[in-house]
């Protein structure tokens, strides 16, 4: 009850004879936003920013997919030689699994519930490549190019999972 036993949320209007009708305040308005259910403004952005470093981290994992063309695109993407008939087997089967960590990532893109496993399997991705590359010692530059990139990715990555983190505490 208000100062004058009326109600805070209602003020009397004498255009309209003395009926009551409802004032906006704060604790109204703030009902009402909670029943829509309406996102804070910042959630989307950072929806987007998940969305454009799944994206960018999707077309880093796709790439690697043309080694399944051959042992020509293997040393043109690792430059390394694939002599060995098993060697080519393995890389093409890696270059699949790339396929499928970009495909998980791009309906990430647009199935939200699968962000938060995109976005582990590629820090997994990324992660183990660069930690094999710093413990094995020193690599070739195609291998070296492939390393920034990743780092590249982990950093998109690492935002794309605080921005998450952020959206569902939210």
């Amino acid at each position: 009850m208000g100062v004058f036993g009326a109600d805070p949320r209602t003020r009397r209007s004498d255009a309209e004879g003395g009926r009551r009708e409802r004032v906006l305040t704060s604790e109204v308005m703030a009902t009402a936003w909670s029943r829509l259910k309406v996102r804070a403004p910042l959630e989307r952005p950072m929806r987007h920013v998940i969305q454009a470093a799944l994206l960018i981290v999707a077309i880093i994992h796709l790439l690697p997919l043309l080694g399944v063309l051959g042992p020509t695109r293997l040393r043109g993407l690792y430059g390394v030689a694939v002599p060995d008939p098993n060697l080519d087997l393995l890389l093409r089967h890696r270059a699949v699994l790339f396929g499928i960590i970009g495909a998980l990532q791009l309906a990430a893109i647009v199935h939200g519930p699968l962000r938060p496993v995109a976005l582990l399997v590629g820090l997994a991705s990324v992660t183990s490549f660069l930690v094999l590359a710093v413990w094995l010692g020193p690599i070739n530059p195609q291998l070296f190019r492939v390393a920034v990139v990743d780092v590249v990715a982990l950093v998109l990555l690492l935002g794309a999972g605080l921005a998450q983190l952020r959206e569902q505490a939210g």
